[in-house]
């Protein structure tokens, strides 16, 4: 299966979440720092699922959700604020 990407600028916030996605078995998991790096993670490969925090340097959120749709509508898609 497609690994998930986390992407969020708060350490901490990373940490809680993929401990909750390992809650439920899903262990393939990518970390983002910010927004750019979402991207260009998110241009490597393909992914089962985004988690996206709203505020984030270099891109934000909404950026990040804008780009993965232009590269792929259909993978989901939850933002984290």
């Amino acid at each position: 299966m497609n690994p998930t990407l986390v992407a969020d600028d708060s350490r901490v916030m990373r940490r809680i979440i993929i401990r909750a996605l390992e809650g439920v078995g899903i262990t393939n998991v990518v970390e983002a720092n910010d927004g750019e790096e979402a991207l260009a993670e998110f241009a490597k490969q393909q992914f089962a699922l985004v988690l996206t925090d709203w505020n984030m340097p270099k891109k934000n959120g909404l950026e990040v959700i804008q780009g993965c749709r232009a590269s792929d509508p259909n993978v989901p898609i939850i933002m984290i604020t």
